[in-house]
């Protein structure tokens, strides 16, 4: 669980949802993996929660990656600024192909290695 979802973050969850209010939210044209209950978003209503309930409640990123795992995920790119995530996943699966991307050159190498 990571210190920085937690209740101080309430007041940007409450931004959030008065701009997810007007805003159109589709539902997934594929499988979002959420990370505040680990299970696959399908519906459009599971997107909206789960964005708001993820800025202020706990995170479970490790059940998130086991999730993934035992569905027949081999490969994970972080996307943005840090490594804290591909971190994560490289310790809970050292065998997995683990990337990170943060700019045109890490995503032009990620892809690289990714269709070699």
């Amino acid at each position: 669980m990571f210190a920085s979802h937690c209740r101080l973050t309430d007041p940007a969850s409450r931004q959030l949802a008065k701009r997810l209010e007007g805003m159109e939210v589709r539902g997934p044209q594929f499988p979002i993996l959420g990370n505040v209950a680990t299970l696959p978003l399908a519906y459009t209503a599971s997107v909206r929660q789960a964005l708001l309930r993820q800025t202020s409640g706990p995170l479970f990123p490790e059940d998130s990656v086991r999730f993934m795992a035992r569905a027949g995920v081999e490969s994970y790119v972080e996307v943005g600024p840090g490594k804290v995530l591909a971190g994560l996943a490289r310790r809970i699966l050292p065998a997995a192909a683990v990337f990170g991307v943060q700019d045109r050159d890490s995503l032009e190498k990620t892809l690289k290695e990714i269709y070699a």
